[in-house]
């Protein structure tokens, strides 16, 4: 996949191919590029955007974006609607979303097993039987 740096540099390439992109940490992507082999190289990255197309992206890719989440309604398949997601919280190991309802504030673990589907304005979710989330104490 090729993306595009934001802002440009005046003397190096604004395109770079993605040599690969892994998620060791879970939330958290490491990218390799083509041509980025030292620290230095790297350096040059810094405080840069990196632009994707669309298409290139893998189809989970709104469960990584963050900004996009936020207000969406979260459906539980066996206790229905637990609320809006008014944060994601990034985490080491996972995010959490945190959820405003009826219930008041509830945290939950956001984990791919967990996640049925995420449309428009729904992630409707499949939280494991007994499970009790931060806030339902």
């Amino acid at each position: 996949m090729t993306v595009a740096l934001v802002p440009p540099a005046l003397k190096s390439d604004r395109y770079l191919e993605v040599r690969s992109a892994s998620s060791p940490e879970g939330s958290s992507q490491l990218v390799s590029f083509a041509g980025i082999d030292s620290i230095g190289d790297a350096q040059e990255l810094v405080g840069k955007t990196v632009l994707a197309r669309m298409d290139d992206l893998p189809e989970d890719i709104e469960l990584l974006d963050r900004e996009s989440l936020i207000g969406k309604r979260v459906i539980d398949a066996s206790r229905g609607e637990l609320g809006r997601v008014a944060e994601v919280m990034a985490g080491p190991t996972q995010d959490v979303f945190v959820l405003e309802g009826a219930a008041g504030q509830l945290l939950v673990p956001v984990l791919p097993e967990f996640v049925e589907s995420v449309d428009v304005d729904t992630i409707r979710l499949s939280l494991p039987g007994g499970a009790v989330l931060e806030g339902e104490l």
